[in-house]
């Protein structure tokens, strides 16, 4: 730490190197953290964000390989924290329940066993925090000490100066990605997610959080940077929208209030006067009223237009199963937009459903029937949604990206199907007419392909369809009678019988 806070960028540089290389064992991240090392690391990095194009190459290289150190540094506490929620059977039990409450930090076990900090293990820490409802109820519910540190010491404002500034930087440029996985795990903390959502850089930009995270996925897009576009679309989805499977998460954060701290009953009047909403639906509330300031500053800073772009012409220059986990991505982010009226009928308005269903029908034609299928057959039953059919994804899946030990056409389908599950809830949302609210015949119609409703339309024609005599006559008789007709009627009747 010396090294860090001294004045000698080779020292600088050599210690973030250190640093990186050793926060994957526990004995070191608590040394760090017991002396405060997480400011020297941001005050590090604070300063070459403000100098910006006038620092030096030697200098951007130190806050290069800084910003890797923070990165292995947040992975190591998000593995901590992750393992601490599933250890501790958040939501089994009160004991359970309060130690993953009580914001412990520290990890039993032996401390110079390095710990795996990987792309794919911090993948599958990252699925459990959105996807597994108990710990992702955990992160809501429970304080998270670190991340608090990180927001009280502007750690989100460093990181979007630092988006802000590397784009076209060569220096720079191994920033993006690291700033970027900083901020996704960041953000799953709520203080930290409302501290980013709320954020404005400071003089001479005062460019808003929200616009430079998109701005990031743009240029990303632009230049066929998977990653970055995937990263930076998962912090703006992280700010503004609750997580996949909401109601399981509000069921599991209910349980663990009724076994560690349970609420006060209701008395009998009260319960008689008017309607209580259950616990799982009070909490749901509420952070759906913490996201909506996100919300309106995603509005206020051309958001929508963005991810309108990136939807529907930005995705379509990255490789196949990233275009599709992107395009998921975004349909999530119009999701949660879509639930203020006056969004939903200005994407109904701009056609976003007819146009969602050409793409889908697009990678029909590319391979992605097996997707639709599964789609469609998720779409038919109500109680399936969108983080169902993530929540089936296999670890192996980082956001419709191929891991190393995977299958690539497995993964390029279930890309697929995810961007279909929450394409399909968007057109319904979207959809005007008589497909407005009816998702399965929205899924229906949109997942098809053109040859396979050909020949749904062969077998229907090709059937026989037989009525019963009796049943056949009572139904004309029954128009006629509708109609006006009576004397018709009435003729038919005589001479029927």
């Amino acid at each position: 730490l010396e090294a860090l806070d001294g004045g000698h960028d080779h020292a600088r540089r050599h210690a973030s190197l250190f640093l990186s290389l050793s926060f994957p064992f526990p004995a070191v991240l608590d040394a760090f953290d017991a002396q405060g090392g997480l400011r020297s690391l941001l005050n590090l990095l604070r300063h070459a964000a403000q100098l910006a194009a006038g620092a030096t190459a030697t200098q951007k290289q130190t806050a290069s390989h800084a910003c890797h150190a923070l990165r292995q540094y947040v992975r190591a506490h998000l593995h901590r924290r992750i393992n601490l929620c599933v250890s501790a059977g958040f939501g089994s039990g009160a004991s359970g329940g309060r130690r993953a409450s009580a914001g412990d930090h520290r990890t039993p076990g032996p401390g110079h066993r390095a710990v795996d900090l990987g792309q794919a293990a911090t993948d599958r820490n990252l699925r459990l925090a959105t996807h597994d409802p108990r710990v992702a109820a955990s992160l809501l519910k429970s304080p998270w000490l670190v991340m608090d540190a990180f927001v009280a010491q502007d750690g989100h404002l460093v990181m979007l100066a630092l988006l802000n500034v590397a784009p076209g930087d060569r220096h720079f440029h191994d920033c993006v990605p690291a700033s970027l996985s900083v901020l996704r795990a960041a953000t799953l903390h709520p203080g930290a997610r409302a501290a980013t959502a709320a954020a404005v850089l400071s003089d001479p930009s005062h460019v808003p959080a929200m616009q430079v995270l998109m701005d990031i996925a743009a240029r990303a897009a632009g230049a066929q940077d998977s990653e970055a576009v995937i990263d930076s679309l998962h912090v703006v989805c992280n700010l503004v929208a609750p997580p996949p499977n909401m109601g399981a998460v509000a069921a599991a954060a209910t349980a663990f209030d009724r076994s560690g701290q349970p609420h006060p009953s209701t008395p009998a009047s009260a319960k008689k006067r008017r309607p209580e909403r259950s616990d799982a639906e009070r909490f749901a509330a509420g952070v759906e009223a913490r996201l909506r300031p996100a919300r309106a500053a995603l509005r206020e800073s051309g958001g929508i237009r963005a991810i309108l772009s990136m939807l529907l012409r930005g995705a379509k220059h990255l490789p196949a199963p990233n275009a599709d986990a992107a395009r998921a991505l975004c349909c999530r982010a119009l999701l949660s937009l879509a639930r203020d009226p006056a969004i939903a009928q200005t994407l109904q308005t701009l056609q976003v459903a007819r146009r969602l269903t050409e793409i889908m029908r697009d990678t029909h034609r590319t391979g992605g029937a097996a997707a639709a299928a599964a789609a469609v057959k998720d779409a038919a039953d109500p109680t399936k949604t969108a983080g169902h059919a993530e929540r089936a994804r296999p670890p192996g899946i980082r956001d419709g990206k191929p891991l190393e030990s995977g299958n690539p056409s497995t993964h390029l389908v279930e890309a697929g199907a995810e961007f279909h599950a929450v394409a399909v809830e968007l057109i319904a949302l979207t959809a005007g007419g008589a497909a407005k609210g009816s998702t399965a015949a929205a899924a229906s119609d949109a997942a098809t392909a053109p040859l396979r409703r050909l020949e749904r339309h062969a077998i229907a024609a090709a059937t026989r369809v037989q009525y019963p005599h009796g049943e056949l006559l009572q139904l004309i008789h029954e128009h006629l009678t509708n109609a006006g007709m009576r004397d018709a009627a009435a003729a038919f009747a005589a001479e029927a019988r």
